[in-house]
């Protein structure tokens, strides 16, 4: 068994004669696509704690370390990731031709808002640097729970492709957080 391969063997290869012939393979792909997913949820559920964090903090070194965690948490980690997951989320969405199908418009609705969230962490994150960040330790809580209610969407689409199981889903989610809330607050 020869385990030797120069990088043109892992350049991919798609020709549709009466089949597909990959050199990569749909499930290649999906497990990619799946370890970079990881990374960018890892990346936005730990952003907001940090979020948290700074705001609960009063000591300023901390809040510098925190600030320098978030630009890199977001630059390095999720930046990266969320890129990938795009591209080759796309390329499996055509692999697969979910363009036409309504659970795939919902994702990408779900994405759109979920870029959207990253963008705003990122600004904060800015803040954090420049200790500009104004926001309560409360407001950040909440702020970080959007990334769970999204990805729960998300999730349900693509393994139930269905709409309505999937904003089931996200009520749930969103009904459960806020009985946290509520009873966390009330027994303050």
């Amino acid at each position: 068994m020869n385990l030797s391969f120069t990088i043109n063997d892992l350049m991919i290869e798609c020709t549709f004669n009466m089949g597909y012939n990959f050199l990569m393979d749909y499930s290649i792909f999906k497990s990619i696509h799946l370890l970079a997913v990881l990374a960018w949820s890892a990346g936005l559920f730990y952003i907001g704690r940090i979020f948290v964090y700074y705001a609960e903090s009063t000591d300023t070194s901390v809040k510098q370390t925190l600030g320098t965690m978030a630009i890199r948490l977001s630059r390095y980690i999720m930046l990266p990731s969320a890129i990938i997951s795009l591209l080759i989320g796309l390329h499996l969405a055509g692999m697969s031709q979910s363009f036409s199908q309504g659970w795939f418009h919902l994702k990408l609705a779900l994405l759109v808002a979920l870029f959207g969230y990253q963008h705003v962490a990122s600004k904060f994150a800015k803040q954090l640097v420049k200790q500009t960040f104004q926001r309560t330790s409360q407001w950040c809580r909440v702020f970080n729970e959007i990334p769970i209610v999204l990805l729960t969407g998300i999730v349900f689409s693509v393994i139930t492709k269905t709409i309505g199981t999937s904003l089931v889903a996200m009520g749930v989610v969103i009904s459960l957080l806020i009985v946290f809330f509520v009873s966390k607050k009330k027994s303050k």
